[in-house]
């Protein structure tokens, strides 16, 4: 992301003009995230939901959030209904693969890594390489990589 304030700055603005958007809390509550800002990311994360009930992406950008909390299963709950909302979501997939490979649940990362495949394989691979290089960073092998999700 580049402007992070100035996009914080944006998002408010066009909450203050329309309080009832859940899109605008969505889209700040993912710049607050990348800002560090992870309570006030699941705080806008909790209005976009109750504006809006059926925003995969508020349910995704909560997951991310309710993560770096260390809340995992209420993070595994919204990547859920963010993959029962949206079924060709390929990021709902690929983050809940990140949490079942923390608990080394190879077959749910083996599914949800095949279905986020099929629905964009650009993404997956650009994912590969990330994990790739964390784990090289680290001074883990390949087989190795779910050590830092």
């Amino acid at each position: 992301m580049g402007d992070v304030e100035g996009s914080l700055a944006d998002f408010s603005r066009v909450i203050h003009l329309q309080p009832t958007w859940a899109d605008a809390y969505a889209n700040r509550a993912a710049v607050r995230g990348e800002k560090g800002d992870v309570e006030g990311a699941l705080e806008d994360c909790n209005e976009a939901i109750r504006l809006d009930p059926k925003s995969a992406g508020a349910f995704l950008n909560r997951g991310h959030a309710r993560k770096v909390l260390g809340d995992f299963a209420g993070a595994l709950e919204d990547y859920d209904q963010a993959i029962a909302l949206k079924p060709d979501y390929a990021d709902a997939f690929i983050s809940r693969s990140t949490l079942r490979a923390a608990k080394r649940d190879l077959e749910g990362v083996t599914a949800d890594l095949e279905e986020a495949a099929r629905l964009d394989p650009e993404k997956v691979a650009a994912f590969g390489d990330r994990l790739l290089s964390a784990a090289k960073v680290r001074g883990q092998g390949p087989g190795d990589c779910s050590a830092g999700v």
